[in-house]
């Protein structure tokens, strides 16, 4: 992960970390498809993954940057402003977290098995998706403003998610339990690039792998199942409860810097200014030649 940082410059990091997020779930897919098709054991099901996983190894033995080893007693020490910067974007992350295993706990899963297994596939594609779609606009728009959109569309889901569940005795809006778990893989697509990105954006090569190491961790927390408290707060009061976290999430976020600066995003509108107008000279000369040869 450090490696990526590494390889890109900051106005290209967001597209580059959305099609490896892209390219992952492609690869999961297959590695899915395979195992369907051969109906694999168990023990050949963990080997097929475990090679899966380990492909990304592949990064160390491409990377050619030269690397500088410390001595055993040289710590790495993160600036106060770094540190500040990257809790700002860490706490939205933790929140998400909490908040999506909390309204996992609620569907009655063992009552819609297979239908939640397809849906839970349309939110992976979700997060393929929208994951290479948040990174280009991470590069344009800056990556704050890619966290607003994953956490609005994450209250938007989790009302709709309170009322269906709050009126369960008309059948099909069951159905707006699929539609939460597509518009949470637009969050998880979005959150993937911006936490793939904003690490290598406030560090520098000697602490990228400290806080990507950080991020690794959050990842791995973040698939810890949280304790099912549907059966001590009702529907309605959970939904209330799931959309005060997200208005908590957005709160740091607002405090946060930046880390593709605004040069960056200026300079990018400029240089598509400059190509839309040589596309509208050439296209003049062109007309202008088609006319002198009739």
């Amino acid at each position: 992960m450090a490696i990526l940082a590494d390889y890109t410059v900051v106005e290209e990091r967001g597209r580059v970390s959305g099609i490896i997020i892209l390219v992952t779930f492609i690869i999961a897919f297959a590695s899915m498809a395979v195992k369907q098709i051969f109906s694999l054991a168990p023990v050949a099901i963990a080997l097929l993954f475990a090679v899966v996983r380990l492909s990304s190894i592949l990064a160390l033995i491409i990377d050619k940057s030269e690397r500088v080893v410390s001595s055993a007693k040289e710590k790495i020490h993160l600036s106060f402003t770094v540190n500040r910067e990257f809790l700002f974007y860490i706490f939205p992350w933790v929140m998400f977290s909490i908040a999506s295993s909390l309204a996992w706990n609620v569907i009655p899963q063992q009552t819609y098995t297979v239908e939640l297994a397809l849906e839970t596939t349309l939110r992976y594609i979700f997060i393929a998706v929208f994951g290479l779609a948040a990174g280009v606009m991470a590069d344009r728009f800056g990556r704050k403003r890619i966290i607003y959109i994953g956490l609005v569309v994450l209250g938007v889901a989790f009302a709709m998610l309170g009322f269906s569940l709050s009126h369960t005795f008309v059948l099909w809006l069951h159905r707006l339990w699929y539609v939460y778990l597509a518009l949470s893989g637009v969050t998880w697509g979005s959150f993937f690039v911006v936490f793939l990105t904003v690490p290598g954006d406030l560090s520098d090569p000697d602490s990228r792998e400290k806080i990507y190491a950080l991020i690794a961790g959050l990842f791995i927390a973040g698939a810890i199942p949280v304790p099912d408290v549907s059966r001590v707060f009702p529907v309605d009061s959970l939904s209330q409860l799931l959309s005060i976290i997200v208005f908590l999430s957005i709160v740091p976020v607002l405090r946060a810097k930046e880390t593709l600066h605004e040069s960056k995003i200026r300079k990018r509108k400029l240089r598509e200014h400059m190509e839309r107008i040589s596309k509208i000279i050439k296209q003049s000369e062109d007309k202008d030649h088609d006319r002198e040869k009739s």
